[in-house]
């Protein structure tokens, strides 16, 4: 299944708590890899996968009753590409912002 939507967030707003909540759900996939980074190919060295092939294989357990697929990568959010390029591979994507109080 093709991820339909994505966490991004500034670090130690919660992404990883909701992705575990989400993971939770029968009828959510979350990929095995919580960050791979995939999208946001304007920072180097942190992307854990290399090909869509290999992205698309952190969903291979989406059972039938699946109705949403995502995963979270906190860097998305402040790269320049990941956004746009998500949105070309999968035009319907939503997003999921978690943000910090700034003033903390």
């Amino acid at each position: 299944m093709k991820p339909n939507f994505f966490i991004i967030g500034a670090p130690k707003s919660g992404t990883t708590a909701l992705s575990e909540y989400l993971r939770l759900h029968p009828q959510v996939c979350f990929s095995v890899d919580k960050e791979p980074n995939f999208w946001n190919d304007d920072f180097s060295g942190i992307c854990s996968v290399r090909s869509l092939d290999e992205y698309l294989d952190l969903f291979r357990h989406a059972g039938p009753g699946v109705k949403a697929c995502g995963e979270g990568s906190v860097n998305y959010l402040y790269s320049v590409r990941a956004v746009p390029r998500i949105l070309e591979f999968n035009p319907e994507a939503r997003f999921i912002a978690l943000l910090r109080n700034p003033v903390e």
